[in-house]
């Protein structure tokens, strides 16, 4: 399900329905003018994905928050250091929620994650939940959990930050190769998922779409290229509203044709720190070859 379908259920678990909004089809980020069209007085939040490695767009989110007397969210659990009109990733809302998966950009050795905000209220909460809900030893105010980094997690992370601006200028790197190899491709229906945050952008993952107009199926391509030693991914198959936990909702097949689209196109290619030209060219020389 993604890091998605883990907000959903954080939302379901605090008594909060969620309201789902398709997406942009060329960012693959949420569609903000769909997402004017679905806020009701009910609305309390907005819950933005920084998808990918780059922001939803900071200055249109803030002005719907602002007319619609909205708290916003963050979901950057693939947006460290993320930055768009001026904003970095975290900096929008409320408070925003980090992942130290150990394949993200900052990844730990296991399993962690971090909440920034500026807002002494909700770092006291948030301190309170991850801790069985404790404020302090013994004392239970709230039903939270055991979500506590380890120091083992935090000595790794901490030998990786000072590094990950320097790892992300890679990556951004790497996508402008890859973008410039890939242009002759389009002719084939295949399409990079659109950067609108230019530098900012600090490509968790290096996104495709395989269109339908592409004469070659995904799966095809993937099996091709995985016999020429190369690794794809999806990410991710399955859109929210049509897993089997959120059926309770009531979405259906075609309530969001764009993410359902995208579920069926997108193909994630090797995108790390230290991917060379040498490897880029490898991998769009090899996906030329099938045409």
């Amino acid at each position: 399900m993604g890091e998605l379908g883990q907000r959903l259920q954080k939302l379901v678990n605090y008594r909060s329905v969620p309201i789902l909004v398709d997406c942009d089809p060329d960012t693959a980020l949420i569609n903000l003018r769909t997402l004017n069209q679905v806020i009701t007085n009910k609305t309390k939040a907005v819950v933005p994905v920084h998808l990918y490695g780059q922001m939803v767009a900071p200055h249109q989110l803030l002005k719907l928050a602002q007319t619609y007397n909205l708290l916003i969210f963050e979901d950057a659990a693939q947006a460290h250091l993320s930055k768009g009109e001026g904003y970095c990733a975290g900096s929008v809302g409320k408070a925003a929620a980090f992942s130290f998966y150990p394949s993200k950009n900052l990844g730990a050795f296991g399993n962690g994650g971090i909440v920034l905000t500026n807002d002494l209220q909700v770092a006291d909460k948030v301190r309170s939940l991850r801790n069985y809900g404790a404020p302090r030893k013994y004392f239970h105010t709230d039903i939270g959990t055991n979500s506590r980094l380890d120091t083992i997690q935090a000595a790794v992370l901490n030998v990786k930050l000072p590094h990950l601006a320097k790892w992300n200028q890679w990556r951004n790197l790497a996508a402008r190769h890859y973008d410039a190899l890939l242009t002759p491709l389009k002719s084939q229906g295949i399409i990079p998922i659109l950067n609108q945050n230019g530098s900012g952008h600090v490509y968790h993952l290096y996104v495709i779409r395989v269109s339908a107009e592409c004469p070659l199926g995904r799966q095809t391509i993937q099996e091709k290229l995985a016999a020429r030693g190369i690794q794809t991914g999806i990410h991710y198959p399955i859109p929210c509203h049509l897993q089997p936990a959120y059926q309770y909702l009531g979405y259906k097949t075609g309530d969001f044709p764009n993410s359902e689209a995208l579920c069926q196109e997108i193909l994630s290619l090797p995108m790390y720190p230290g991917l060379s030209n040498d490897q880029i060219n490898y991998i769009v020389n090899s996906l030329q070859n099938l045409f």
